[in-house]
């Protein structure tokens, strides 16, 4: 499969390496969490057998629970949501609530890309 073709948050291998689709054009290495560039027409493998360490799973010390992910988001999400709030004058309304509804939507994205990851549930 080409690399356009994956969906962000899925995992893939590239020569061996298991990555995450950050972006259009950016994967995380599974491992290090180092970003790497890919061209679109790049050649990746989506649907390969989980090895041992990859990824993780209930048994896994090294696991995070979904909810334990949530808790801190959400606790970031809020530091972003109130630094909006308090640093955009009443007479940036308008744009305070665009900024506002463009947050929830990245939010409900990262929500829906962490349900497409394997992670404890």
């Amino acid at each position: 499969m080409k690399f356009s073709g994956v969906e962000a948050g899925q995992r893939f291998k590239y020569k061996g390496a298991s990555y995450v689709k950050s972006s259009p054009l950016v994967a995380n290495h599974e491992e290090s969490g180092q970003q790497k560039f890919f061209r679109r027409a790049d050649n990746v493998e989506v649907n390969f057998e989980q090895e041992k360490n990859e990824p993780k799973t209930k048994g896994d010390s090294n696991a995070v629970p979904v909810n334990e992910v949530m808790k801190h988001f959400d606790l970031f999400y809020s530091c972003c949501i109130d630094a909006v709030g308090e640093n955009l004058s009443s007479d940036l309304a308008d744009e305070k609530n665009t900024l506002i509804t463009l947050m929830e939507k990245a939010k409900l994205e990262f929500e829906d890309n962490l349900e497409k990851i394997n992670i404890i549930k």
